[in-house]
């Protein structure tokens, strides 16, 4: 039922005597009030009522008409006295959607706020005076005598509100219809005023809002704690070389070497010029065991020579090392312009079926692919065993043997093809990407959080 309704149906019912004193005004004012509804639309609907444009519509469902009614008798009352029309209208509401009178008397009892405020009919044991006008009048309440007085025993039964069926006083709910009566009958909470109850809304928003806050943060703290568990368990397993039996054929074989008689020529990377020689022709089909970005923060060898070329090391095994198993005994790391292993004693790894290849191209795409391996990838590459120079004096070697070690024994590889023949722990490498970025939102929002919460703090000790 819309407000202006519940409005208008209690003008109706204060206005049927001719008048409306200033009790029931206040509780018209206070009723506007708690449904957000202008005062002026009380005279809208008095005004309505004196041209005889009377419309009342009846809620649809028995709880709203029982709210209905439990409102009107409480307007009825605010005066402290029941005028013989709004008497006969409460009667012929609550006839209407089927309530039993003695409900009618448990209703008007219970918004009396003083003894004149129920009419002598209403009262039991007394007869009903044949004068209604007696409505209008107070009840006479006796002085208290210092005699004993009987007090009448309180009834053994009770009768149901909706369906009228009666059963014992000591039962909560009408075992006929099911229906609580306390709740069945609650009346509307006026006692409190609009302070009080703007000061409850307050309270019960600001709870519902800490709660929402509280388990905003704690959602926040648990998915930090999952994703960095997550990406501690996914990072570390991202790494793992494949198993032997996942190996292509094409590693088991050696890399193809062929000298080449081809002038040197010039490409630009990073906005420099650099001069390549090649020197030999070269095919290697291997397994990645580490690499090194030139781009790292640890890398500054790059950023001092100026070398934009060379985008990235990768430290390769093949053969032997595979066949034996010997690359899964070991252990690998790549440093700037180098690749270290370490081999048990019994473990018989061929130091000639490794190397760590400088990769250079101006390519994009062939960039791209050089970028994107990673550790335990089996790749294929083709190209040339070059030295590469600029002009200003800066010039870099390859080796041209699998057989040296230390200083000088890396391949220059001008690149004319790269490709992955099969890339290793894709599940892993997925999750430590996803979770990562989980880890560095987290990790925000919760600093966030923590922020706002310093300033929250800080604007409530200033208010007080």
């Amino acid at each position: 039922m819309k407000p202006e309704e519940i409005i208008r149906a209690v003008t109706y019912m204060l206005a049927i005597d001719g008048k409306i004193d200033a009790a029931e005004a206040q509780f018209l004012q206070h009723l506007c009030r708690r449904f957000n509804v202008p005062e002026s639309f009380i005279q809208t609907a008095i005004t309505q009522m004196q041209a005889g444009n009377v419309t009342l519509t009846l809620p649809q469902t028995p709880d709203e008409q029982i709210r209905l009614f439990d409102l009107l008798a409480q307007a009825a009352c605010a005066d402290g006295q029941i005028a013989p029309q709004e008497l006969n209208r409460l009667k012929a509401l609550a006839a209407k959607i089927g309530l039993p009178e003695h409900a009618v008397t448990s209703t008007l009892k219970r918004h009396a706020k003083k003894p004149a405020a129920v009419p002598p009919e209403f009262v039991e044991g007394q007869a009903t005076p044949a004068d209604k006008t007696v409505l209008r009048q107070p009840i006479q309440q006796t002085q208290n005598t210092g005699k004993r007085i009987a007090r009448k025993a309180p009834p053994a039964t009770q009768r149901c509100p909706k369906c009228g069926h009666e059963f014992p006083a000591n039962e909560t709910s009408c075992p006929a219809c099911g229906i609580v009566i306390a709740k069945y009958l609650k009346p509307f909470n006026d006692s409190e005023t609009d302070d009080e109850t703007a000061e409850r809304t307050s309270s019960k928003m600001a709870k519902q809002r800490s709660d929402s806050a509280g388990l905003l943060k704690n959602g926040v703290k648990l998915l930090f704690f999952v994703s960095l568990l997550l990406f501690g368990v996914a990072y570390c397993q991202q790494g793992k070389l494949p198993p032997q039996s996942a190996v292509l054929k094409p590693l088991y074989e050696e890399p193809v070497q062929k000298e080449v008689k081809q002038p040197p020529f010039q490409v630009k990377a990073g906005g420099t010029e650099y001069t390549i020689k090649p020197l030999y022709s070269y095919e290697l089909a291997g397994l990645v065991v580490s690499y090194h970005h030139s781009a790292s923060f640890a890398d500054y060898y790059h950023e001092l020579w100026g070398d934009k070329l060379n985008l990235k090391d990768i430290c390769v095994v093949w053969g032997s090392n595979i066949t034996t198993n010997a690359y899964r005994k070991s252990k690998f790391k790549s440093a700037p312009f180098m690749c270290y292993w370490w081999v048990p004693n019994d473990v018989p790894f061929d130091q000639t079926k490794i190397s760590n290849n400088h990769l250079i191209s101006e390519k994009k795409a062939i960039n791209r692919q050089i970028l994107r391996v990673k550790t335990g990838d089996q790749i294929y590459l083709k190209g040339f065993l070059a030295e590469y120079s600029t002009a200003d004096g800066f010039h870099r070697g390859t080796s041209t043997t699998r057989e040296d070690t230390w200083n000088g024994a890396c391949e220059t590889i001008y690149l004319s093809e790269f490709r992955v023949l099969k890339a290793a722990n894709t599940g892993w490498r997925l999750l430590a990407f996803l979770s990562k970025w989980l880890l560095i939102g987290s990790a925000s929002l919760w600093a966030f959080l923590f922020v706002k919460d310093i300033f929250q703090t800080a604007g409530e000790y200033t208010k007080r």
